[in-house]
């Protein structure tokens, strides 16, 4: 019944047809046994190794003792709802998994609720406020809104929710493109509402000035429209894994064959990063990220991002006329073509097409915080002129120590370093910073490169020789990642009174944990027409978060 990335069957396809209803959303759980096996577990992990046992005495004393395997409920396969469209109207159907209609029955006889046998198999259930129509058909019972949501009911959805309870232990998904074309115009003329209220005009806005704030929300909102058109389908799942004590959230995006969505998420495939050694997977935390969209993609978008660019350069030139801090003509002269440089290198950067990225923080014992980048830009020079007018700008400033310009050089990349002392008020994270921070930028060909921390141009050169050392190295095309416990250790110094118990205790619970597993990951992946997203928390992480959330509780009761 539920159609796309395979889900129907020639059968469902059929259903559909003869009946003129389409599946616009479905969603499905993947089972009684495995949401209790779910809640085993996180009950202990959260110190309470009863809670499954609590949740099905709750449900045996709303039964009357029948639990739902005694209501005819198979335990160990999965339910879900569909949601059905004739084109006007939506209807939900929830598919369960019972072959045997009459305890469910006697219960309704039991809690006194009145009911209405209607032929054909269809009970009419009258509830306080609301009415709702039951069928049971072979190894299914399906429940919905009316009587005829029931002409188009899967002879058997077990292959249609298998599809989403395979991967997850809950799924929803949308068939976006099975919505209503009068639905998708109510959701894009609501968009264009409230843009149009929030585009008051100011006071001392130009005519000019507003004519380009409205083109620029204008263009967004066509954005959001072409979303809608060529989106295909969209995915949400998530899954609790006992085995490997982890969780993961996934966001699944597929687009139609052939638009310019498709080819936007066509970048994402698996290309190989020039910046490896500056993600090292080790640290406290770190991202690497590489993209390519294609040049007919470029083409087509190049006159509604350069309009974008255009307000952008309008908006930033206001912003520095405005503020007070550099009253100067030639201060506020410098800061407008730092912000000229950085839009070009930005407008360079978009029209290259290609997108790489790679970083890593670090929190060394007796070497406090560190932190080392690379970033793929096609007009480095640009960015340069730009830090050294913003540079001449902040000389005025006694505050400011002033930049070594050439500091050093190391295999073609020029770097200049920015070193300021910390200010008495900041003795609190001496720890991590130390007496000074060290601040350098690094610029070669078609790159720029940064350091921060202690050595901070030694880590630019690490990260530069490792990255030549690994060129060619297979790379996600995203990944980023933070050490939870690796952070908590680097502040736990630096806590107050108050905070410093709990952190401590989270600390404890990660270190009871296999080494390595105290990480929040996030991960894009190609998928056939489309890309995934994971949002992923290991099990030192599940550890931590139950630690902390029991200690606050006893905080909070005076337990510390």
């Amino acid at each position: 019944m539920l159609l796309g990335s395979g889900l129907g069957t020639a059968s469902a396809q059929a259903t559909e047809e003869a009946t003129d209803l389409q599946t616009v959303a479905a969603a499905a759980l993947s089972g009684y046994d495995a949401l209790i096996g779910d809640v085993r577990f996180v009950g202990e992990m959260a110190g309470f190794p009863g809670a499954a046992d609590m949740a099905e005495g709750m449900l045996a004393m709303a039964t009357q003792g029948r639990g739902l395997a005694g209501l005819g409920l198979d335990t160990t396969r999965p339910l879900g709802v569909v949601l059905q469209t004739d084109g006007t109207q939506f209807a939900p159907l929830a598919c369960i998994p019972i072959s045997d209609i009459d305890p469910m029955m006697d219960m309704l006889d039991t809690f006194q609720l009145d009911y209405d046998e209607l032929g054909e198999g269809v009970v009419q259930i009258d509830l306080p406020d609301q009415t709702l129509y039951v069928k049971q058909s072979g190894e299914w019972t399906y429940v919905a809104q009316s009587a005829d949501a029931f002409d188009a009911a899967p002879a058997d959805p077990l292959p249609v929710l298998s599809e989403l309870v395979s991967e997850y232990d809950l799924g929803v998904r949308a068939y976006v493109q099975k919505v209503p074309p009068m639905y998708r115009q109510v959701a894009l003329n609501a968009l264009r509402s409230g843009m149009q209220q929030g585009l008051e005009r100011g006071d001392e806005e130009s005519d000019e000035d507003y004519e380009q704030r409205v083109e620029l929300a204008e263009s967004q909102v066509d954005q959001l429209s072409n979303l809608i058109e060529e989106l295909d389908e969209f995915t949400i799942g998530w899954s609790l894994d006992a085995e490997t004590e982890s969780t993961f959230l996934d966001i699944v995006l597929t687009a139609l064959s052939g638009t310019d969505m498709a080819m936007a998420l066509d970048s994402y495939g698996d290309q190989p990063s020039t910046f490896p050694g500056f993600f090292d997977g080790e640290a406290a935390a770190g991202l690497i990220g590489t993209s390519q969209s294609q040049p007919e993609l470029l083409e087509k978008q190049r006159p509604q991002l350069e309009s974008q660019i255009e307000v952008f350069r309008t908006q930033i030139d206001q912003a520095i006329d405005e503020q007070d801090e550099f009253p100067g003509e030639e201060d506020r002269t410098k800061l407008k073509a730092a912000a000229t440089d950085l839009l070009d290198a930005y407008e360079a950067l978009v029209f290259d097409g290609r997108g790489e990225a790679a970083a890593s923080l670090t929190t060394n014992e007796g070497e406090g915080l560190a932190a080392m980048g690379a970033i793929y830009v096609p007009t480095p020079d640009k960015v340069e002129a730009a830090l050294k007018n913003l540079a001449s700008v902040l000389e005025s400033k006694p505050q400011f120590p002033g930049m070594q310009w050439d500091a050093d050089e190391h295999a073609g990349v020029r770097m200049h370093l920015l070193s300021m002392p910390l200010p008495p008020e900041a003795a609190a994270v001496s720890p991590l910073l130390g007496d000074k921070i060290e601040i350098a930028l690094g610029f070669a060909e078609k790159a720029v490169y940064f350091g921060v921390g202690r050595n901070a141009i030694d880590q630019i050169k690490t990260g530069f020789d490792d990255s030549r050392a690994r060129d060619g190295e297979e790379t996600p095309p995203l990944e980023g990642f933070i050490s939870v416990g690796q952070m908590v250790e680097a502040f736990l110094p630096m806590a107050d009174a108050n905070s410093k118990p709990i952190m401590q205790l989270v600390l404890d619970a990660i270190n009871e944990q296999p080494e390595g597993t105290d990480h929040v990951r996030l991960s894009g992946t190609e998928v056939e027409s489309g890309v995934r997203l994971r949002y992923e928390a290991e099990s030192g992480v599940l550890k931590a978060a139950a630690a902390a959330a029991a200690a606050a509780q006893a905080q909070a009761a005076g337990g510390f």
